[in-house]
């Protein structure tokens, strides 16, 4: 069982990268595997890493609309599902890094639940904050 964040999901994946649609894709990374919901939560989790080391929250309870994430989760996932394959798949990683710094760097960041009391005070749904990743 899992309780965090999963900002994307396969549908969203294969739609950005078709081949990684394909179960033929997905059993050549681990036999057996039909979904990257691993992935999708590893992206997760980097995102969160990412947005804390940036000092945009201090804790995950603080990103309420998770929506705003939904590309660079997907881009990161592909990122971390092509790194798998080794040099056969750089070029593709590369190109998933790349979409998915630039989706980071475009992310206007509201509804950030600051004094993390678990509600979003009037404050807090209107200010926004976007930041750009070094």
């Amino acid at each position: 069982q899992y309780c965090g964040h999963k900002f994307a999901d396969d549908n969203i994946l294969a739609g950005l990268y078709p081949d990684l649609g394909r179960t033929a894709v997905k059993t050549a990374h681990t036999s057996g595997k039909t979904t990257w919901n691993d992935q999708h939560v590893i992206s997760a989790e980097a995102i969160i890493s990412q947005l804390r080391k940036d000092r945009v929250i201090s804790s995950p309870s603080q990103v309420f609309s998770w929506e705003m994430f939904q590309l660079a989760g997907a881009h990161k996932c592909a990122e971390i599902v092509l790194a798998a394959f080794g040099e056969a798949k750089k070029e593709e990683r590369d190109y998933a890094k790349k979409q998915y710094d630039e989706a980071m760097n475009q992310i206007v960041f509201n509804n950030q639940d600051k004094n993390a009391d678990g509600h979003l005070d009037d404050g807090e749904k209107f200010g926004s904050i976007q930041w750009v990743r070094s």
